[in-house]
């Protein structure tokens, strides 16, 4: 009795009455599905339509149909269900509490669980005291999939060989367990969209399989749990941000792949935390690293971010900012850093070694309210390819500043301390000449309104 009563309560929350021609099955969308003969076995096929029950008491069909809602119900034990082709759901729920489930594909060819909640956001639900799995199966998107887990078993929820490949939507990962056990990936991901970590527990979130070419980008927005990188970027070309708490690449990690962009924070988040103190770092020539947060480079032994021919090193986001880098910093040769100057200017923080190659490009934007002065750009504990004093101008290759001659309208130069890097701005630049144009034709349309007012009071 208590079991039908947690059905009809997950049917009123999600129902949604609405026929779908073409589907697998005539059932609307508000159906839900319990595992039947309970608890006298151990294994179910998934396509076993004799151990399915739907909510209007009918057997003898498998829920394979949009929006259906899937309830694995405590059986007592550990308990496997067997999955061998593709099926359709909107929602699975496990409701294990002194047991546990483990989904069990035959391949990620042909065990695909093809989540479709119609214009919902899809959802798979794992309770306090539950343990799950899911091994060879494929995960397929039409939508939004959203992955909740509490489990406080001691053991990890895990997508073991388990794929995301196939869809377009967003894959977002809520492990709200407070104690140390985390949610993994341990399969390919490669569906069309994000994978985010919006968690509000404490423990991690993993992803440690392939992450593919598909992959619009990775954000970690969860404030209070880690999201962990475990292997190396290959074919992903999209984008990280850090929106909150720490992103952490694993040892594995060493280069930036083909990815675009990497941000830290902004200005709204500083706390944001870039965590690559496993190992060093290269920026390869795709990639710009922003953002207004702290990169974490150093656990004892101080880490090194290379920034590569082509790369951008890129303090701020949407506005001016400082990014911290706790560790050293090696920009080498064709390398760009950029900088927004003003009354409020981006400004990078380097704890360990700041080590400049040759041939560098600085890439300067004035905001509205910048002037002549000088302005910090970088700070060091330390520092390589210069000393204190000196004149560093003919390192540098600046865009952004129109006719302004090096050497006399700006100079870049290293403090008297040895532990700032400086740009001096002597002069403001003069504006274009199809700046001058159009501000003449400005001027002339605003002479020519005015004799004809003047004439037309005549």
């Amino acid at each position: 009795m208590t079991e039908k009563l947690s059905i009809i309560g997950v049917l009123k929350l999600t129902a949604c009455p609405v026929v779908l021609a073409g589907l697998l099955s005539s059932t609307t969308l508000a159906d839900t599905w319990t595992r039947s003969s309970l608890p006298t076995d151990t294994n179910l096929d998934w396509s076993d339509g004799t151990k399915w029950t739907n909510d209007t008491g009918t057997a003898n069909t498998a829920p394979n149909q949009v929006g259906a809602i899937v309830v694995l119900p405590d059986g007592g034990s550990a308990r496997n269900i067997n999955l061998t082709s593709q099926q359709t759901l909107g929602v699975l729920n496990v409701n294990a509490a002194s047991g546990g489930w483990t989904i069990a594909g035959s391949d990620t060819n042909n065990a695909i669980l093809n989540f479709n909640n119609g214009a919902a956001a899809s959802e798979l639900n794992i309770p306090s005291n539950v343990t799950f799995s899911m091994t060879n199966v494929n995960i397929r998107l039409n939508g939004e999939l959203i992955i909740t887990s509490a489990n406080t078993r001691g053991t990890t929820t895990s997508f073991a060989a388990s794929n995301v490949t196939s869809g377009i939507g967003d894959l977002i990962l809520k492990n709200n367990n407070p104690t140390a056990q985390g949610l993994q990936f341990l399969g390919v991901l490669n569906h069309t969209g994000w994978i985010a970590n919006e968690s509000t527990g404490s423990s991690e979130v993993a992803l440690g399989g392939t992450i593919g070419s598909n992959i619009t980008g990775i954000r970690q927005s969860s404030a209070t749990s880690t999201m962990r990188i475990a292997k190396a970027f290959q074919d992903f070309a999209g984008q990280i941000v850090v929106q909150a708490g720490t992103l952490k690449f694993d040892s594995a990690v060493v280069n930036t792949g083909n990815i675009t962009k990497i941000t830290v924070g902004d200005e709204t988040s500083p706390n944001a935390v870039l965590d690559m103190s496993a190992g060093n770092l290269t920026l390869n020539a795709s990639t710009t690293l922003a953002g207004s947060g702290s990169i974490n480079a150093n656990a004892g032994t101080a880490r090194t971010i290379t920034a590569s021919v082509g790369s951008h090193i890129a303090p701020g986001n949407t506005g001016a900012g400082t990014l911290i880098i706790n560790g050293n910093v090696y920009v080498q040769t064709g390398a760009n850093m950029d900088f927004d100057l003003g009354a409020t200017s981006d400004f990078l923080n380097v704890t360990g070694n700041f080590r400049l190659g040759t041939s560098l490009i600085l890439n300067i934007n004035l905001l509205g309210d910048a002037t002549v002065g000088q302005y910090d750009l970088v700070n060091f504990g330390s520092l390589t390819g210069a000393s204190a004093g000196a004149d560093v101008t003919g390192l540098f290759t600046v865009n952004g500043l129109g006719g302004l001659v090096a050497g006399t309208d700006y100079t870049i130069s290293i403090d008297s301390t040895g532990t700032k890097l400086q740009f001096d701005l002597n002069a403001l630049p003069i504006p274009e000449p199809s700046t001058w144009v159009m501000l003449g034709l400005g001027i002339g349309l605003s002479i020519i309104l005015r004799l004809r007012r003047k004439n037309s009071a005549v």
